[in-house]
């Protein structure tokens, strides 16, 4: 019996897929899953004893503690507390550690933060660049590194019809650090050359409303906040689409761009966190050093103009 403390649906985002697929994977080879909705960030932890009690009343009857975490304050609230109980319980507890601020911030958190990743048996993580960080400045830890997969079939599409105007995607909540205000800057150069260009942003978070405000301001008509999109709906969303762009500026794997390589969209994103585990520069879509705007634009334009190089950076993404 194995609980699963993730953010699942109606929650969207690469946890809750990578949450989705385990407890389906898990089950289907004959496993009984428990999962326990953990919400994002500190969504959950009101009333904070019934989250604990729940905790107590699933784990006495589970062999094995799953626990998907990022890098935020639940680490500590609802993440590090599990590990606690797991361990009075002499449970066996697995850390799946996908957040990606921990690439450029681990060596400074504080101690307490660090207690789920000394506590847990074993600490699984997507990329040799996230593991390498953890493993420089705790070398007693024990974590593996497991890369996350997409099951192909449900975003690869033969000799499907796309738009008549380019159109450029990006899919992730809508935090601060998600990069969607560079984004639409360089959207707004990439109108002066492509007119009839569109950008699609899917995703929901805090910012939006500035979001909206941002392109209002800017008078750009041609962006559609689509929401969260419904993990089932983003094959058709991707097909529609010309190329993948990804801003963001910390990001330890990138799900969403497995999804869109699946597709066959060629990526065009910022060269950080673990990104260049999943993304091969000049192959598969292109790597930018983070905050060149002026190389991310030159590089949209050349995948809208030369179609035989979108074509051909599509093909291999779906091979690699």
């Amino acid at each position: 019996s194995i609980a699963i403390l993730a953010p699942f649906p109606p929650l969207s985002g690469g946890m809750t897929q990578i949450a989705e697929s385990l407890a389906r994977n898990l089950k289907n080879d004959g496993h009984e899953v428990q999962r326990i909705q953990l919400g994002k960030g500190l969504q959950g932890l009101l009333p904070i004893p019934r989250l604990y009690f729940q905790f107590i009343k699933v784990f006495l009857k589970c062999d094995i503690i799953h626990i998907i975490s990022a890098s935020g304050n639940a680490l500590l609230f609802k993440d590090l507390p599990a590990v606690l109980l797991s361990r009075l319980l002499k449970k066996k507890v697995i850390l799946n550690f996908v957040g990606g601020i921990a690439i450029e911030q681990f060596n400074r958190w504080s101690w307490y933060k660090k207690l789920p990743f000394h506590m847990s048996n074993i600490v699984v993580l997507p990329t040799d660049t996230l593991k390498n960080v953890i493993k420089k400045d705790k070398p007693n830890f024990k974590v593996i590194k497991i890369p996350h997969v997409v099951d192909i079939k449900y975003f690869y599409v033969e000799n499907v019809s796309q738009n008549d105007k380019p159109i450029l995607l990006a899919a992730k909540s809508l935090e601060s650090y998600s990069g969607f205000d560079i984004l639409l800057d360089i959207f707004s150069s990439v109108k002066k050359n492509i007119h009839n260009a569109e950008l699609w942003i899917a995703g929901d978070g805090p910012i939006k409303d500035d979001l909206k405000n941002q392109a209002k301001d800017m008078e750009l008509k041609d962006v559609r906040f689509l929401g969260n999109i419904d993990h089932k709906e983003m094959p058709d969303i991707m097909q529609q689409a010309t190329i993948f762009v990804h801003a963001s500026k910390y990001e330890s794997f990138g799900l969403v761009l497995v999804e869109a390589m699946a597709s066959m969209l060629p990526v065009v994103s910022f060269d950080i966190g673990g990104i260049s585990e999943v993304v091969i520069n000049s192959k598969t879509g292109y790597l930018i050093p983070y905050r060149d705007n002026n190389e991310f634009i030159d590089k949209i334009l050349d995948l809208i103009t030369n179609e035989k190089m979108k074509k051909e950076l599509g093909e291999n993404g779906i091979v690699h």
